[in-house]
């Protein structure tokens, strides 16, 4: 029982719901959100990449209604909120562009990256990045977007140019480097907006 006690405290659970989710054929396009959703999770549940709660249950609960998931809860700061000595600020820009890299290489996209999806967590040698809201559901038409960590096109965009985008501004904000100014401490950093698509 101890040991139980003792593994309840290290592994605490996140239980998030999204309730009056009843897919039917009267609403296909709410079955087919559903679906693609929980599609994506259990991709995410097999594939387990370390930079994501670790995925314990998901589903649907038919008697309430609702969508939920069961993840492991991380304890830690908002990408922004933790003190970074200046000289390991690059660095842990480097490793949220790893994980940013390795997310869009496994063919899945955040599409609402801002700084209080990711979360820090200290350790004694390094920073541990996670994202959270990953997948995340609504039952609207439209995408969950954010328009200060999105380019000036969003709604021509795609979810994986949205979390590109997202990472420079979150850099530029982590060295202070003024949006679409030149830094004289990181001279080598200048990021130009792209003219909206055709």
């Amino acid at each position: 029982r101890k040991e139980s006690s003792a593994a309840s405290d290290v592994y605490k659970r996140q239980v998030k719901a999204w309730l009056n989710i009843l897919p039917s054929s009267n609403n296909p396009a709410l079955s087919f959100k559903v679906l693609n959703f929980l599609k994506q999770l259990e991709e995410l549940q097999t594939i387990s990449p370390e930079y994501i709660p670790t995925i314990r249950d998901f589903g649907l609960a038919h008697k309430s209604a609702s969508l939920y998931l069961v993840t492991d809860k991380i304890d830690g700061k908002h990408w922004g909120s933790l003190e970074v000595l200046s000289d390991k600020k690059i660095e842990l820009i480097e490793s949220l562009i790893k994980v940013i890299e390795h997310l869009h290489g496994l063919g899945i996209s955040h599409g609402d990256l801002h700084p209080e999806n990711v979360l820090l967590q200290q350790t004694d040698e390094s920073i541990k990045i996670y994202l959270i809201d990953i997948p995340d559901f609504s039952a609207d038409i439209n995408e969950v977007k954010n328009n200060r960590y999105s380019p000036e096109h969003i709604d021509n965009s795609t979810p994986f140019e949205r979390d590109n985008f997202a990472v420079i501004r979150m850099a530029s904000e982590l060295l202070d480097i003024s949006w679409g100014e030149e830094s004289e401490d990181y001279s080598c950093l200048l990021y130009t907006s792209p003219s909206p698509r055709d």
